[in-house]
């Protein structure tokens, strides 16, 4: 007789799913894929900072300075329907549509008009986070303010698990 005995599969079934088990478990797909929208995350906010950078060369308008923009679309310009944190006044929410929320003529979620600059855009979308939503603070902000010499501070805000990121992020 040729063949294996259901013994002899069984027991090679056994084999191939305990080693199955112990491979995922080694290699840990959750935390890789953590690992990648944190590295999309310092991405986007180099893009950010540096297309704002160049923006703040010859730009004009910046923003309200006591309104915290929101990359998560909304119809309310003012976030009402994402519930989101309180803020002490006179901070408020801006939020732009599903139809504008990515664009870059200042109707985006950064208010800024990059198709204004004298050179091409830096951007040709604004970027938001891999997963934009209120559960778990994973959304991105941007808040103008002014500091001396007219400098300005923008604001990513990241709840992430890893402390790389907590570190470069702040």
């Amino acid at each position: 007789m040729h063949g294996f005995t259901l013994v002899e599969i069984l027991v090679s079934i056994g084999v191939v799913a305990i080693v199955s088990v112990a491979l995922v478990l080694l290699i840990n797909p959750i935390e890789l894929l953590k690992r990648a929208r944190d590295s999309d995350r310092l991405s986007d906010l180099a893009s950010i900072n540096k297309a704002i950078g160049i923006y703040a060369i010859e730009g004009t308008y910046f923003g309200s300075s006591s309104v915290v923009y929101v990359s998560i679309p909304d119809a309310s310009s003012s976030c009402d329907n994402l519930g989101l944190p309180t803020l002490e006044s006179p901070w408020v929410y801006g939020c732009s549509t599903e139809a504008n929320y990515k664009n870059v003529d200042g109707a985006g979620w950064i208010p800024l008009d990059f198709n204004s600059l004298s050179v091409k855009p830096p951007l040709n979308r604004l970027p938001v986070d891999p997963v934009n939503s209120v559960s778990g603070d994973l959304y991105y902000t941007y808040i103008h303010t002014l500091k001396a010499a007219g400098n300005l501070a923008r604001g990513l805000r990241r709840q992430a698990t890893r402390k790389r990121w907590r570190e470069t992020a702040v």
